[in-house]
């Protein structure tokens, strides 16, 4: 409800900005708004990108919104990158930064300590407007400009947002050093972990449990009820859940598969195919050279009748 609250706003603000006038006297520049001086002809250069006006004098910019109160407000440069998202980035000589709307007249977040909001272009995170990726001396947080607040403070190296099963609902992939976690969107530790070439951690399909990166390979990892967790390092090329849960995985490498049953490995990745059977006494059924075998609990393989494999 508040975002939606602050759109109307905000288009409810640009009907009414939209009558900005640059006008000159001597070697100065000015600003009009709906035909009656605004702000006086002191600046060496006024800019309108869109419903923003700014105004340069030397090397100093202001923000030449209706609101007055921010006037006196000194700026290095604005930034434009999140104009798609109805936002400006000020960069002040403090070397904090300003989030405000794209009329410049309500700000989101005055001095906030961070050096850059990154955008789209430079970092890639699922499509929730409200999340904003911050960056101070090379490290990532998250800023959520709807609330006003701090997501995450900026102490990770790569941050990435996914969104669950649940609709509306997101999780936070974060990586500090060798440590990567996964954090809830109240900011709930929900796994932590150390390891090597971890790349990203994303929902697994059956909604139980994340699908952990590695570059081109992947792994699985679930936290059980225990507090321990069932890991599958990211080995492999692909992963499947036949029957919707984790008490059977079929991995697959270099186009042979392996199977994970009840948490434990229980085959190798060398079979051209693996399905779980029906058949009370045995729980797979698997491929290898053309020939099919039925595999118990155990790992133990029988050949066996086709007619007798379902």
């Amino acid at each position: 409800m508040l975002r939606f609250n602050i759109i109307i706003l905000t288009v409810f603000v640009v009907q009414v900005s939209s009558a900005q006038e640059v006008f000159k006297k001597g070697h100065h520049y000015g600003l009009k708004y709906d035909g009656g001086e605004y702000y006086a002809a002191v600046f060496d250069e006024i800019t309108i990108k869109e419903y923003f006006v700014s105004g340069r004098i030397g090397n100093t910019y202001y923000n030449l919104s209706r609101n007055k109160s921010t006037i006196d407000r000194k700026y290095r440069k604005f930034h434009f990158d999140l104009f798609d998202r109805l936002l400006v980035i000020g960069h002040t000589y403090e070397g904090t930064i300003d989030i405000m709307d794209e009329t410049g007249e309500h700000y989101y977040l005055m001095d906030g300590p961070y050096n850059k909001v990154l955008s789209r272009k430079e970092y890639e995170h699922y499509g929730n407007d409200d999340l904003l990726t911050v960056r101070k001396r090379g490290k990532l947080g998250l800023y959520d400009w709807v609330k006003q607040k701090e997501i995450l403070p900026t102490k990770f190296s790569r941050i990435k947002i996914h969104e669950t099963c649940r609709f509306g609902s997101y999780f936070i992939y974060a990586k500090r050093g060798l440590e990567h976690c996964v954090y809830s969107e109240q900011q709930e530790q929900l796994i932590s972990f150390r390891a090597f070439y971890v790349t990203d951690i994303y929902p697994a399909s059956i909604c139980d449990g994340y699908i952990i990166e590695s570059g081109p390979k992947i792994g699985y990892c679930r936290k059980m009820s225990n507090g321990k967790y069932f890991l599958i390092k990211p080995r492999f090329d692909d992963i499947y859940f036949p029957k919707d849960d984790a008490s059977f995985i079929i991995v697959e490498n270099r186009e042979k598969q392996g199977l994970y049953l009840n948490y434990h490995k229980l085959l190798k990745c060398k079979y051209e195919e693996i399905s779980p059977s029906q058949n009370p006494y045995y729980v797979a059924i698997v491929k290898r050279k053309g020939v099919t075998k039925m595999v118990n609990s155990n790992g133990d393989l029988d050949l066996v009748r086709e007619k007798y494999i379902y």
